[in-house]
């Protein structure tokens, strides 16, 4: 009986494991990503129906591309800082195209508010990389 329960938890210990990404995040589909802002986006913007759907269209395209393209670069084996500069300017150009289709999207006040937020974001995003730096 010990047996079979410490084979359980042996069992137990590695399914868990293996539902975890290596950094300990949970990686959210693109899909996932995309209904999850598009939501958020309604609310906070106050989108129709019909634009909260282009605005999901619009978020699922750019994560599939960010997947699409974080994925090439791991395959092609290049080292993790390489990555990162490589991605940099991966990212800039997905953004400015996401940019451009929000702004054809959303009313003028909407597209304000959405830079807006965005920047709030990019401030927040900031600080937390900035606390992550220090406690190393």
């Amino acid at each position: 009986m010990k047996k079979y329960m410490l084979m359980m938890c042996v069992v137990l210990c590695v399914a868990v494991s293996w539902g975890q990404s290596p950094d300990g995040k949970k990686h959210k589909s693109p899909e996932e990503k995309a209904n999850k802002v598009s939501g958020e986006l309604a609310t906070q913007l106050g989108l129709s129906m019909d634009q909260k759907q282009l605005v999901y269209d619009a978020v699922l395209t750019k994560a599939t591309q960010m997947k699409a393209k974080k994925e090439a670069l791991r395959e092609s084996g290049v080292l993790k800082e390489e990555m990162k500069e490589a991605m940099k300017s991966e990212r800039k150009a997905i953004r400015e195209e996401m940019a451009k289709t929000m702004k054809s999207i959303l009313t003028p006040e909407q597209f304000e508010k959405w830079k807006a937020l965005r920047k709030e974001r990019r401030q927040e995003h900031q600080q937390k990389k900035k606390q992550v730096s220090h406690e190393d």
